[in-house]
């Protein structure tokens, strides 16, 4: 059985084969340690803006819903969609 699952898990899945065929670029505009009462607004770049919450907390506000952000999350907006990553909900 051991031999048949590393013929799987020595082949890529293929998001990582789509992945590694796009010439896919990122820059980081903000960098942060934020603290207190704060707010970022990064919509309307006209680019796909994304969000890794590094430690802690943070919550998106987007369409009139509010989701917790906790360690470890990444958001992408591919649309550039109108949201708010906050402090608070």
């Amino acid at each position: 059985m051991s031999e048949s699952l590393n013929i799987y898990l020595n082949e890529p899945d293929p998001l990582s084969v789509l992945l590694k065929r796009l010439s896919l670029n990122a820059e980081v505009y903000v960098n942060g340690d934020f603290c207190g009462m704060w707010a970022v607004d990064t919509s309307g770049s006209r680019r796909i803006p994304f969000h890794l919450i590094g430690d802690g907390e943070a919550w998106l506000h987007i369409n009139g819903e509010v989701k917790q952000l906790q360690k470890w999350d990444l958001v992408i907006f591919p649309h550039d969609h109108q949201h708010i990553i906050a402090s608070s909900a």
